[in-house]
C-alpha cells in the first residue's frame, strides 16, 4: 500500500518509518535535489525530495534569503568597493528592480508554505555568479527573473 503526500503533509507514522540516513543522503545529494526541484520535480515523489523541499521551505532558510535580498538592495545604494573578490553587483539593474525585489523578500517572509522551486530560484539569483544580479544582460532581465521567482513561490 502506498501513501501519497505533498511535502509538509506527512502520512501518519511517516516520521517513524523514515530512514535515519535520510538527512545524510539529502546532504550528500543536496545539489542534484535542488536542481530537480528547480526543474519542477514533485517534492512528494521521493523522501529525499520531500526532505529537501521542507528544508528550503523552512522559515530559517526563507529568512536568510530575504535578508540576502535586503542586503543586495543596500549594497546597490553604496559606492562599489575599489578592490574586492566579490562578484560586482549590477547596481543600476538592482535599483530598477527594487520594488520587485522588495516584494520577493516579503513573499519569502509571508506565513504559510511556498513552493520549493521558487525558493531555489531565489537562492540561485543570490548565489550564482551568472545571475542577472551580477551579470549584465538585456534590459529588464533582472525584473523578469525576480517576477519568475515570485510566481514560482506562489504556485500552490
Amino acid at each position: 500500500m502506498s501513501t501519497s503526500f505533498t511535502h509538509g503533509q506527512k502520512a501518519i507514522g511517516e516520521r517513524s518509518r523514515r530512514s535515519p540516513w535520510l538527512p545524510a543522503r539529502v546532504w550528500l545529494h543536496r545539489r542534484s535535489l535542488k536542481r530537480a526541484l528547480a526543474a519542477g520535480a514533485e517534492p512528494g515523489s521521493s523522501p529525499e525530495l520531500a526532505h529537501r523541499a521542507d528544508q528550503l521551505n523552512s522559515l530559517r532558510c526563507r529568512r536568510a534569503l530575504a535578508a540576502g535580498l535586503h542586503r543586495t538592495l543596500r549594497d546597490a545604494l553604496k559606492a562599489p568597493a575599489p578592490r574586492t573578490a566579490a562578484v560586482p553587483l549590477q547596481r543600476r539593474d538592482v535599483l530598477n528592480a527594487r520594488d520587485d525585489i522588495e516584494r520577493l523578500a516579503q513573499d519569502l517572509l509571508a506565513p504559510g508554505d511556498v513552493e520549493a522551486r521558487g525558493v531555489v530560484l531565489v537562492e540561485d539569483l543570490l548565489t550564482q555568479g551568472s545571475s542577472p544580479l551580477f551579470t549584465a544582460g538585456p534590459a529588464g532581465q533582472l525584473e523578469r527573473a525576480v517576477r519568475q521567482a515570485r510566481a514560482a513561490l506562489a504556485l500552490r
